[in-house]
């Protein structure tokens, strides 16, 4: 079943006073285009940190960014994996239209980031690539799920442990960073190993 369509947020509503104070939400923006901007705004918001007491205030809402970007882009590369896959190795199937669509993404894997990287991996080892999914990835990846498996800890109160934690921030938001960036070279990687040879369309 479809999910319902949202209405316009009613933007033009509060109109710019003038260009430098405008900004834009473009239609037709992508899982990908999402997931940057999640991980642009996390990385603002990050440049925030000064050292004081009010930055624990910026805790939750950062992680919240960084998972949402995490999970937008596992599912912009499961649909690029089994793009690659239907363009190269095994043809349109009606099997493969089913994984990479927009409503079983949405349906069958909600916000769960573990099974969304259990399913690229799945279509990452399809494609026969010389090297393995990168493993720091999939420690970070562990790491939010195992804090927030249903993606609605960092959201509401109550969902998290009754116990006090803290860390090293400025190295928190070095690592979600890095492993952000190497996931999302992952496509790039894809891209140069099949590239070069040709498609089944081509070899027909």
């Amino acid at each position: 079943m479809s999910s319902p369509q949202s209405k316009p947020l009613r933007l033009l509503a509060i109109p710019a006073k003038m260009y430098s104070r405008s900004v834009v939400r473009y239609p037709y923006q992508t899982n990908s285009d999402y997931a940057h901007a999640y991980h642009f705004a996390a990385k603002r918001l990050a440049g925030t940190f000064s050292s004081q007491p009010e930055d624990d205030l910026i805790l939750l809402p950062f992680l919240l960014l960084y998972r949402h970007a995490y999970e937008l882009r596992l599912k912009s590369l499961i649909q690029f994996l089994v793009q690659t896959r239907m363009t190269y190795r095994e043809g349109v199937t009606p099997e493969l239209t089913e994984a990479g669509s927009d409503e079983r993404l949405k349906q069958e894997f909600e916000h769960r980031l573990y099974q969304l990287l259990n399913e690229s991996k799945t279509h990452y080892a399809a494609l026969n690539l010389p090297d393995a999914f990168p493993p720091a990835v999939e420690t970070v990846i562990a790491m939010l799920h195992e804090a927030d498996g249903t993606g609605q800890a960092f959201r509401y109160a109550g969902q998290l442990p009754e116990t006090q934690e803290h860390t090293d921030f400025p190295d928190l938001a070095k690592l979600l960073d890095e492993q952000y960036n190497t996931l999302s070279v992952v496509e790039d990687y894809v891209e140069g190993c099949y590239l070069p040879m040709p498609t089944l369309t081509e070899l027909a």
